[in-house]
Parts: C-alpha cells; structure tokens; sequence
C-alpha cells in the first residue's frame, strides 16, 4: 500500500505537540460555550410579566424605641432620631426642622417589651442630606425677649451652621470647612482674634479684629457680650425688709434689664430659678418664675416663713431659655438678703402751729433731722408734696385706711423708708421774764408707723418749754428742744 506524504509545517507540528501533550496528561480540550443571548422575560403561567426585586436602600440613620402605646413609641422615637442627627436632643426644639415623615421615611412597628409597642425610623442618605439642607437655610427667630433676640438669633444661626457643618462630615463623610468671613461683630478690637494665629502656610500674622471667625468662637463673644449687659436689680433697697423675728415682710422682687450705655431695656418673659442654702427651708411658695410684661420677677414666700441664713440666690435659668446653648452663658445670678426693718430709716410728717396758726418755715423737721442723725439714724427720707397730702389726710382717718395708704406707699418707698412719723404740734407763749424774754412751751404728739405693715407701733406725747429775747426766739428754742425730745424716743421704738 503506497502511503501519501505528509508534509509537515511548524504549525502543523505545534497543533499536533499540543494535542499530545494534552492527552499525556489526561485532560481533553475545553468544549465551546454558546454565544450570550439576552432574551427578555416572556409571560409566565398566569400571564403575569415576571420582575426582578426593587433594591431597597438601607437607612443612613436607625432608631428605635418603645412605649406603651403607639403615640408614646413614636415620640421617644422621634427623640432618639434627634440625638442621632444633631448629637443632642434639644437642638430639635431650636432648629425646629420636621425629622421624620411617615409617609416618605422609613417606619416599623413591632411588639415591643411588656406588651407595648416598639418603633423603628430610619432616614435614607437623601432624606438626611435634605434635613441638613433646610436647617441651614430656614428662616426662624428664637422665642426669646425682644432686648435678647438680636443677638441670641445670631448666635443661634452661627451655632446651628457650626453644628450642622459637624454633622454632615460625621453622617454624609462631607468635608467641614468652619472658616468663614463673618460680618463685623461689633465688638471692640482687642475683644476679637483672628481665627488662628498665622493667616496662610507662610506663617504671616493674621489680622486681628473683625476679620474671618469661625462661628462658634463668634458666638461663644456674642453670648460674653450679651451676658455682661444684663442686670438683676433688687426692687427693696439694701435687702427684704425682715420683722425682728427675721421674718420676711415682702416678697422677694426684682427687676431684669438689659443696660446699653444709657439705655435700659425691660426683660419679659424671661425664665429665673430660686434657691435657698442647703437645710433651710421652706420658704419660697414657688421655685421657679418668668418676667412678667414689665420686667418685674417675683417668688411669693410661705406665710410665717423665716429668712435664711445666707439669702436666696435668685439665677437665670439658661437651660430652659437656651437649651443646648445654655452653657454658652456666664451665669447671671443675685443673692437677695434680708434686713431688719429700723427706725433708723424713717420720714417724717409735721403740722405745726404757733399762737394757733399754721407756720410752714419747717424748723420743726430740721430740728427733729439733727436729732435723728446725731443719734445713729440715715437722714430722714423725702416725701413728695402728693403722698404729704395723701397721709395727711389718712392720719384723720380710721386705721384701715392708714394701714392701706402705707402698705402701699412702702412699696414705693422701696426700702427707703420703714419708719414714718407724723407730728402734729402747738407752740404758744407761756410767760415773760424781764422787760424782753419771754418763754414759750411747745406741745406735741407723735404717731409712729411701721409703714411695711401699716400699723402704729408707738403715740409720743412730749412738752418743752424754752425762753428767748422776742417771742420769734422763745418759740424757736421751744419748737427745736421738742423736737430733740421726740426724735429720742422714737429712736428707742421697737420695731415688730
């Protein structure tokens, strides 16, 4: 048999090598796969177009909570989603941006412990992008006092961009840039730094004064600012007027203002706390109060209470004005003191007549002043010709009408006065000694006030007779050492 030639190339032999070497090791060659073909869903048994699952995105933010019922669940919920977004709770009440929608975010109920209820929230990436976003950008105004809302609504839209500039690099991974050119704060120069120390790599000094800040340092100088205006003024001088038994005749009262230059400006509503020393106690009818439309902050105390040792610390309240701001504030506080109500601080009210007429030349009232001062007293307090009147005519009138007129009146007097005194007194001529002296006797009485209470304390009756060349001298010298008779005893009168 003739066999035909074969003729051999190199990639003839390379094919054959290779399908050898392949059989050598006991392996066969790869088969062919079929081409990909994409061929779309058809209709199933029921004729119903099969599609794939929507991919659901997972929450960016997850909380939840429980309660008793729903409604509760759902608050504390809404509570810890706060927490979650803003790093504390209160920023929500300030910020004041709706957190969850219920129609368009993520909202589970299940059974929670003891029979309750228990609510998962969540907030996709896009839902917590557009929260940050409306914060930012959200006109509001902080429910504050109109002499505290220009700054404090600076303060907080400084504060609400530091925050949510923090909070989106934490939830979103954005990159938090706080360096900002800021308008001038109206703050002297040497109050303000610049934002660093050097301005630039090149270490060039950064300027100082109202230059770039970062929004929490400005705050932080607004709230100093602020602070440092505002004043707590007692309504009584020197302290609440205390019996002798130390017990407190006033409540305690003060006036909250915001002072700039010569401008004072009324706090209202404007929330303070009281607080007594540790042991002593009770006292105070209530333990926390706001401004009320003028300004005037008030803590009635129990009847019969006495006055502790150390007076009441009266103090803004930060937290419930501020919120999460609170502790930007330097505490603004007063502590209110109590005195002892004295003679010592008095006035005095004087009918005089001299042969049966009314003299006003008040020598009288000079005299009694001298007395008084001499003898340890304040000297005696002025009465407008108005209350003049007014007590004057009181004096002829029963003791109701006194105790009103003066209850009143010592508020006004707001601690200048305690003691008040109304002397009705005739001097006359009694006889003559010599060709030119004469002696004159000046009769008296004296009623004594204590004008917190409206109840008199003490009726002086008191005489003096003196003589003088010419009856304008007698009478003089008679008037003056009566004087000096009443005014010592009223200065041993015993106050209640």
């Amino acid at each position: 048999m003739n066999m035909r030639a074969v003729e051999w190339t190199p990639i003839t032999a390379l094919f054959i090598g290779a399908i050898a070497f392949s059989m050598s090791c006991g392996s066969t060659p790869p088969k062919p796969q079929p081409p990909q073909i994409d061929v779309e869903p058809g209709p199933t048994q029921g004729g119903t177009d099969v599609e794939p699952p929507p991919q659901v995105e997972p929450p960016l933010v997850q909380v939840r909570a429980s309660g008793v019922d729903e409604t509760q669940a759902y608050e504390r919920a809404l509570a810890e989603l706060a927490s979650a977004m803003y790093g504390d709770p209160a920023w929500a009440d300030i910020i004041d941006a709706s957190l969850h929608d219920p129609q368009r975010d993520i909202i589970e109920h299940a059974e929670g412990p003891s029979d309750g209820v228990q609510i998962t929230l969540g907030l996709e990436f896009a839902r917590v992008e557009e929260i940050f976003d409306q914060a930012e950008t959200r006109p509001w105004d902080m429910n504050v006092a109109a002499p505290l809302a220009d700054i404090l609504n600076e303060v907080r839209d400084l504060q609400v961009q530091s925050l949510i500039c923090k909070r989106r690099q934490v939830l979103l991974g954005e990159e938090c840039l706080l360096q900002q050119d800021g308008p001038d704060n109206g703050l002297p120069p040497s109050d303000v730094e610049g934002t660093a120390g050097t301005n630039g790599a090149d270490g060039d000094p950064a300027v100082a004064g109202n230059g770039p800040d970062l929004p929490a340092e400005r705050a932080s100088k607004l709230m100093r600012q602020l602070a440092s205006e505002i004043t707590l003024r007692p309504r009584f001088i020197d302290g609440i007027p205390l019996t002798a038994k130390g017990q407190p005749l006033r409540s305690v009262i003060l006036i909250a203002e915001r002072v700039t230059g010569e401008v004072r400006q009324r706090l209202t509503d404007v929330p303070f706390v009281a607080e007594l020393p540790a042991g002593q106690g009770p006292l105070l009818a209530i333990d926390a109060t706001v401004t009320d439309d003028i300004g005037v902050l008030e803590f009635p105390l129990m009847p019969e209470a006495r006055w502790p040792t150390g007076g009441i610390r009266i103090a803004l309240d930060r937290d419930a004005l501020l919120g999460p701001l609170a502790s930007m504030w330097p505490p603004i506080e007063i502590v209110v003191s109590g005195r002892e109500t004295s003679p010592e601080r008095w006035a005095v009210i004087t009918t005089e007549r001299v042969q049966g007429r009314v003299t006003n030349d008040g020598l009288f009232n000079k005299s009694f002043d001298m007395s008084m001062t001499s003898g340890g007293a304040q000297q005696g307090a002025e009465i407008t010709a108005g209350d003049r009147q007014r007590l004057l005519a009181a004096m002829t009138g029963d003791s109701t009408t006194q105790l009103s007129l003066l209850s009143e009146l010592a508020d006004t007097w707001a601690g200048r006065i305690d003691t008040l005194v109304a002397v009705e007194l005739d001097s006359e001529y009694a006889s003559r000694m010599g060709a030119h002296r004469l002696w004159y006797e000046a009769r008296g009485q004296a009623m004594v006030f204590d004008v917190w209470t409206g109840k008199r304390i003490a009726v002086i009756e008191e005489a003096a007779m003196a003589s003088g060349i010419g009856d304008d001298r007698a009478d003089r010298a008679a008037r003056t050492e009566l004087a000096d008779k009443i005014a010592k005893r009223v200065l041993l009168t015993e106050t209640p």
